[in-house]
């Protein structure tokens, strides 16, 4: 069977700043796995090794409620609501989707807020 190593990407730069890759990554990753290159590319996509995603990806097959348009891409649109969904045999989105619901390496929770108010999430702790 084929192996799949885990690299980081040499490639990736915080803001698209070559000197800001992983390496930079690494110094924080608790703040900087969620970021960007600027172009949509995620830490935690691009650095995995970094950000501890090694081996952690969403499921082909999970959809909120069985229903075929309803997979990971859907729920990213609002993880914090949907990430307790579940499929028809009761797996949740946060397990069947674990990359989209902040489930993998060090992310901060998608669904978490301070004493339920949604304007309170971990963005607005880390301020």
């Amino acid at each position: 069977a084929p192996t799949t190593s885990c690299a980081d990407a040499t490639d990736w730069g915080y803001k698209g700043k070559s000197s800001k890759g992983c390496d930079f990554v690494a110094k924080k990753p608790h703040k900087y796995c969620s970021k960007d290159d600027g172009d949509d590319w995620l830490a935690l996509n691009a650095c995995p090794v970094t950000c501890g995603t090694c081996e952690c990806e969403d499921s082909d097959t999970w959809r909120y409620k069985g229903k075929s348009s309803k997979g990971c891409d859907y729920v990213a649109k609002k993880p914090s609501k949907y990430c307790d969904s579940e499929d028809d045999d009761g797996t949740t989105a946060a397990e069947g989707c674990p990359m989209t619901c902040g489930n993998c390496g060090c992310q901060d929770s998608v669904t978490w807020t301070y004493n339920g108010k949604s304007s309170k999430d971990c963005d607005w702790v880390s301020k």
